[in-house]
């Protein structure tokens, strides 16, 4: 968990000075501002908490809400000569924007008078009002779990907070929050005009009589909000219906965010009637829900009829073939819909052939994920059907789909000229080496894929072997992930051939290979003739020193490589000592583990 410290008088100095040592948050918080501290400071907290405990109800015990975009600001400012005699502030007109000028004759002022309250409640109103026109940065509210006292009332502790600083707030965000905003609290929501984000994940979930606040304000014809994520509250069904019931009065919604939400086969029928009338939805996330078969019936009546949806997630939704087949149908009448996200929902190869039939129709599905369904080998082969006459098609994830032979056919849609695919994973299929053949087939003929990703399938070196020589003359591919395929030194020799000629991949995946120091001397020895490769994996491949020194040695004459991972090797704990010469010079971004469990990134 991120610790953080309160931004008062005492510490405000530090921040002004530019080797100090916090990185600022840029979004609101509740009673004070926060900056980021990679030390513990429970102190600090717990002093947080006592002042949150006060509700907000006696100002002049309260820290009051500062913009830590206001404080950014000042401390990015040349510092101006104040003088100790200084007893008053300037007015608004002879206010040149220094505000930090202004704040130290005030901390001066503060600590003259013993007062340890840093209040900017006592500052003139002219100059609250110019520092909240002018530097606030990103606009966002956002309560911490561990700030579950107070909320928007918080926002009352500055003068001009009702006239000038509602007006600002275009986001505000509830996270995982151990006790949510009351009633009373959450109305508040509706005196910020700009309001275009409202996000309330998890933790104390949202009661009914709370959503009745949230749908409320989006049935409010002065609503503005695009984006409402509502991701692990468990609203149910009937929380879903005060929800579709607000939307059916909203024309501003653009996301819906509804994962985790505890809704069953009785939500098919209001999200169908919401995507029947609704016109300005552009993604729906309904994943880790229960809609089941029965409910995905419903639904797809909807969605054949929408013509707004962009992007559609049903993942783990438990749809099963019967499910699938209703969405297949209601994309041959669905014409805008691109992004399709059907993960994990226990499709055989009778739901993928459903699957198959619908792309064959549809021409504006663009991105189709089924990872993790068992369409086995026939299964494939229907997939490869579609693939060869669907030309709008870009990327494809089948991930954990039980393919061996059923490759073939996909590699025979992927080299035709009119294959459009970009991106494909077909991770986790344990094609083996004879898989492999395929696969150098499809690298040999694409000259659209750039994204591919190979990992977990058990290739050896043996299947390695085809594949390298198939990367040598690729002209397409810039992201390439071979983790996890037991290619050993052996491989790593046929890979380093390859990329010695290979002029195209930028990233290059080669995690949990058993490469050791001898493979891994191989590959950077390879990357001296390379000047694409940008970013190398080589975590967990059994690295020493030895390897290190080779990877040293490639660094000195390779200014091309900007991120290495040496995530989970043998590495002692002042490796991090040894890069430090290139991450200085190069801008190089090194991950080392030093132990199982603890990483150290610089």
């Amino acid at each position: 968990m991120e610790s953080y410290q309160i931004i008062n008088k005492e510490n405000i100095q530090n921040i002004g000075n530019h080797n100090n040592k916090y990185s600022m948050k840029k979004y609101w918080t509740t009673t004070s501002a926060y900056i980021n501290n990679n030390q513990n400071n429970s102190q600090d907290i717990k002093h947080n908490n006592s002042v949150n405990n006060n509700h907000g109800k006696s100002k002049s015990k309260t820290t009051p809400m500062i913009p830590v975009s206001f404080v950014e600001q000042l401390w990015r400012k040349p510092k101006s000569k104040i003088s100790k005699k200084h007893n008053t502030f300037p007015t608004a007109s002879s206010f040149n924007f220094e505000p930090i000028t202004y704040l130290q004759a005030y901390q001066q002022q503060k600590q003259q008078n013993n007062n340890c309250n840093f209040s900017l409640n006592d500052l003139p109103i002219e100059l609250i009002s110019t520092i909240l026109e002018h530097t606030i940065i990103k606009k966002e509210i956002c309560q911490q779990p561990s700030d579950d006292q107070q909320f928007l009332t918080t926002l009352l502790t500055c003068k001009l907070w009702q006239t000038v600083g509602y007006s600002l707030i275009e986001s505000v965000k509830l996270d995982r929050c151990s006790r949510m905003p009351s009633v009373r609290q959450l109305r508040q929501l509706n005196r910020l005009p700009s309001l275009r984000n409202l996000s309330i994940f998890g933790g104390s979930p949202l009661k009914i009589y709370q959503l009745n606040v949230v749908a409320g304000l989006l049935s409010s014809p002065s609503s503005a909000i695009t984006h409402i994520n509502l991701f692990s509250n468990q609203i149910g069904d009937l929380g879903l219906l005060k929800l579709v019931q607000a939307l059916h009065y909203n024309s501003s919604v653009t996301f819906l965010g509804l994962s985790y939400c505890n809704l069953t086969a009785r939500s098919g029928e209001p999200l169908a009637n919401l995507l029947a009338k609704n016109t300005t939805l552009r993604e729906l996330i309904l994943s880790y829900n229960a809609l089941g078969s029965s409910g995905a019936v419903s639904f797809a009546a909807g969605l054949a009829k929408n013509k707004s949806l962009r992007s559609l997630s049903l993942s783990h939704n438990e749809l099963g073939d019967d499910g699938t087949k209703e969405i297949a149908l209601s994309l041959a009448s669905n014409q805008s819909l691109s992004e399709l996200n059907l993960r994990c929902n226990s499709i055989s190869s009778e739901g993928s052939n459903y699957i198959s039939t619908s792309l064959q129709i549809n021409k504006s599905i663009v991105e189709i994920d089924l990872w993790g369904n068992n369409i086995g080998d026939y299964g494939a082969t229907k997939i490869g059907v579609a693939l060869s006459l669907n030309h709008s098609l870009k990327s494809i994830n089948l991930t954990r789909n039980c393919i061996q032979q059923g490759i073939g056919s996909i590699a025979s849609a992927l080299c035709s000229a009119s294959s459009k695919i970009t991106t494909i994973d077909l991770s986790a299929n344990a094609l083996g080496a004879i898989g492999a053949i395929e696969i150098a087939k499809i690298i040999r003929a694409t000259t659209s894929i750039e994204s591919m990703t190979l990992s977990s399938n058990k290739f050896e070196s043996n299947g390695i072997q085809h594949i390298a020589q198939a990367i040598s003359n690729n002209k397409s591919i810039r992201r390439l992930n071979l983790a996890t395929n037991e290619i050993g030194v052996e491989g790593a020799r046929y890979l380093a051939e390859s990329i010695k000629l290979n002029s195209t991949i930028v990233y290059f995946d080669l995690a949990m290979n058993q490469l050791g120091n001898e493979g891994t001397k191989a590959i950077t020895e390879a990357l001296e003739y390379n000047k694409s490769i940008k970013t190398i994996v080589l975590s967990h491949n059994q690295i020493d020193i030895e390897g290190v020194q080779s990877i040293l040695t490639l660094l000195n004459s390779n200014r091309t490589i900007s991120v290495i991972n040496l995530e989970g090797n043998h590495l002692a704990p002042d490796t991090q000592r040894l890069f430090q010469k290139f991450i200085n010079q190069n801008k190089l971004t090194v991950t080392l583990s030093h132990q199982i469990g603890r990483y150290s990134s610089f």
